[in-house]
Parts: structure tokens; sequence; C-alpha cells
């Protein structure tokens, strides 16, 4: 089993002088001749900071979205004429229109069609590599440990809808010791897409990378997170994005047992 190396492109946060952060997020997985990208970010910071690295985004075999908001889509305006041969993977529904509580349209860019023959809606799970897939959240529980409150979905012109994030994906990579679950955002919760990985593959989840929209979370439903995820056989969590850093700190504090770190814009992970 060979290794697959993670990084982090955007991020809100970043501890370089040469690369820039915004509110989106993005990261490169990496397999043999797989170069998996989780994500765009939400403007040209993506393809920044991939000058900077001497990554070569026409070398992108997969482009998967995390779901259909701007913070994670955006930088595929700057993305698709970099590359005009890789899959994109998304969920059904990643293309309608949503807006948060401010009425602030936060959709997938309006003016960008995929290409028919490049699309890849995912609805349960692919494989991307040897090691590596992609899952759908839409079997995964909504409920307390869910961030779905004030966002909305437009189906059909005037109609507004309460979104249930049926179009999250995530990744999954497979390692001898456990599942890694990459998430971008989390909305139907980090610990409903725990359970839903190990029911799918069998195996536990031993190690979380990315987002898990705990930034507005009390203390309380902090430690009401980490109880769930302490019981689990999770002996690492790499927090970013939509984590928020005063949740992260809570999270480290509720998990004296797992390895709980922040990670920003060129962070590297080998698994």
């Amino acid at each position: 089993m060979g290794k697959v190396k993670v990084k982090i492109l955007v991020d809100n946060c970043t501890a370089q002088a040469d690369v820039l952060a915004e509110h989106g997020f993005s990261m490169l997985v990496e397999e043999a001749d797989s170069r998996i990208l989780f994500d765009t970010g939400a403007t040209n910071v993506l393809v920044h900071n991939s000058k900077v690295y001497n990554l070569d985004l026409s070398e992108i075999t997969d482009v998967v979205l995390s779901h259909g908001h701007d913070d994670h889509t955006g930088g595929m305006r700057y993305f698709l004429p970099l590359n005009e041969r890789c899959r994109v993977v998304c969920g059904k529904g990643y293309n309608v229109r949503r807006c948060g509580t401010r009425g602030t349209d936060i959709s997938f860019p309006a003016e960008l069609v995929v290409p028919n023959d490049r699309l890849c809606i995912a609805d349960d799970v692919l494989q991307l590599s040897d090691s590596v897939f992609v899952v759908s959240a839409r079997e995964s529980k909504i409920n307390t440990f869910s961030h779905i409150g004030g966002f909305f979905r437009f189906p059909l012109p005037g109609q507004k809808e309460v979104d249930d994030f049926e179009d999250e994906l995530f990744i999954v990579i497979k390692r001898e010791q456990g599942l890694v679950l990459c998430s971008g955002c989390a909305h139907r919760g980090i610990i409903n897409l725990i359970d839903l990985a190990e029911q799918k593959f069998g195996i536990p989840v031993v190690s979380v990378v990315g987002g898990m929209h705990t930034v507005n979370d009390s203390e309380e439903q902090i430690k009401q997170l980490c109880d769930e995820i302490g019981a689990k056989a999770v002996s690492q969590m790499i927090c970013c994005h939509c984590t928020g850093v005063n949740s992260f700190a809570n999270v480290a504090v509720n998990l004296p047992n797992v390895e709980v770190k922040y990670a920003t814009v060129g962070n590297n992970l080998v698994f």
C-alpha cells in the first residue's frame, strides 16, 4: 500500500508570507499517478498558491467538490480554463442556487457549465485511486450535530427551502490502520460522516482532516461532539477552515487522548 500525500492549498489561515489565505478551502490528495483536488477555494487564491508550490493544475486528474457553496467552488472559474481533461465529481444538486440568512448568493458559479463528458455525479462510493474514495453524505444522519440551520436552497424560482446538503461529498483514504476522512465543511455533522464512512467500509476512522463547521458552536456543543468522537477509534484530528480557532482549542481540551492539530495553507500530511 503506497503513501498518500495531502497538501492544504487554500484555507482561512496561513503561516507563510508568499501565499494567500481566504475564507475558503482546497486540498490536494496525491497517490501514485492520481492528483485529486478536493474543493477549489473561493477565488483565484488556488491558482496563486499552486504557482508558489510549483503545482501544475493541468495535471489534476479529478476535482471533487464537497458541496455547492462558493467558498469551495468559486475557484472553479480560474481552475477549469487551466485543466481541460480532469473529471469533475459533484453531488446531485451541487449547482442549485443557495443563500444564507443574509440573503447573499453563495452558490456554485452561475456562469459555469461543466461539460457533460467530464461531470460525474457521485451518489454513493466512488473509487478515485487505489486507496482514495469519494463518498456521498446523503445517507448520513441529520441531527443536533449537523450544521444546516441558516442555509437555504432555491430549487425553483421563488421557492426557498432549508438546505439539507444532500450534495455533500467527502473523501476517504483507506489505510491499513483504518480510514482517513477528509471533510470540506461537514454540514451534515462530522460525527455523522464518521459513522457513515465506518458503515460503508467496515473499518474505523482513525484520522479526520478538514473543516467541521463548528465555528459558531458553544463550549457545550463542542463537548458533546467530542464525547461522541472520543468513543470512536479516532486518534488524530487535523482541523481547519470552518472549524474555527476557538472551537479547535475546545476540541483539543475535550479530546486529551487524541492528537489535535490546526492546519493552514501549505501544510503537508502523509498517510
